[in-house]
């Protein structure tokens, strides 16, 4: 290894900042903001979690892990998210890119993770480090009629939060690749994710909330980020759904649906649908079984919120 170069932990506020500046010049068509939400309002990360390689004083190439735990069947697995794999554009075609994400593999196996997420479109080159390539299922639709809104509410944090985290905890427990949620990471989430506050739905009947909706308004659709409703209500996702379209004014919408959703969103199951290839998974040791994760690699057994991206 070059003498000038050293891998390590971010280790001040000032590093963080530069590392947002690195990702913001290699990223051309990603905000900036995008980048400070994630580095400055995740309150469950660390410094050396946004790993670095740094050159002659600079910071060239980084690599953010984003500690996690996970609903793995049964289980609560540990997760490491990657995230702002960035390099100057004047150090590139050296290597150091692979350098740092070799670090944060080794540092995510020291930490004892046992899985390893990240979305990408050069799946290829992610492979080298032992990752593997989730097929989802993304449903496109036109969007149902806009119907009673009677019981469908803007989210308010301090009014609805304990409700909507139980709800959460009720819907996902069951599924494979959910975050393992609690109240601060709530808290942070909010701030990181990004979405339109005014595009988070709660249907209520009374004082009790019977279901969410999370949505984003994008160019031709509005794209569903996160839903959970009580068992036996498929008209509860239904209403939130075509409510919240209304409300982004893009009728058609986009939602990922695994196996699991598939069969309790009765609505989208004739729609049109297309394989996504973005999301990739890596595992750690012996800590999943073989019979998980094939289910996870091949038979779109995982759900995974677009809220908790990183």
């Amino acid at each position: 290894m070059d003498p000038q170069v050293e891998i390590r932990g971010c280790r001040s506020r000032k590093e963080l900042q530069e590392v947002v500046e690195l990702c913001d010049e290699a990223f051309d068509d990603t905000a900036r903001e995008y980048f400070e939400r994630h580095m400055f309002k995740d309150g469950t990360i660390s410094q050396e979690d946004t790993r670095v390689l740094v050159r002659g004083g600079s910071i060239v190439s980084s690599v953010q892990v984003f500690p996690r735990t996970i609903y793995m069947g049964e289980k609560k697995v540990r997760m490491g998210g990657i995230g702002n794999v960035a390099t100057l554009p004047s150090e590139r075609k050296k290597g150091y890119s692979e350098q740092v994400m070799r670090d944060a593999m080794e540092f995510m196996r020291q930490k004892g993770f046992l899985v390893s997420l990240l979305t990408t479109t050069i799946n290829d080159y992610y492979k080298r480090f032992g990752f593997q390539t989730l097929n989802r299922r993304l449903v496109k639709t036109d969007v149902i009629p806009r119907q009673d809104q009677s019981h469908i509410e803007v989210f308010d944090f301090s009014r609805d939060a304990a409700q909507v985290m139980r709800l959460y905890d009720s819907d996902n427990a069951k599924n494979t690749g959910p975050i393992v949620r609690d109240a601060d990471y709530w808290r942070s989430q909010i701030d990181f994710c990004g979405e339109d506050p005014k595009l988070f739905l709660v249907w209520r009947d009374g004082e009790e909330i019977l279901g969410y909706v999370r949505g984003r308004k994008e160019t031709g659709s509005t794209k569903i980020l996160e839903y959970a409703f009580a068992n036996g209500r498929e008209e509860i996702p239904r209403a939130l759904f075509a409510d919240l379209a209304y409300r982004a004014g893009q009728p058609k919408l986009d939602v990922f649906v695994s196996r699991t959703e598939n069969k309790r969103l009765s609505l989208l199951q004739s729609r049109q649908s297309e394989v996504d290839t973005y999301f990739m998974a890596a595992f750690f040791g012996d800590g999943i079984d073989d019979r998980t994760r094939e289910g996870i690699l091949t038979h779109n057994d995982f759900t995974f919120w677009l809220t908790d991206y990183f």
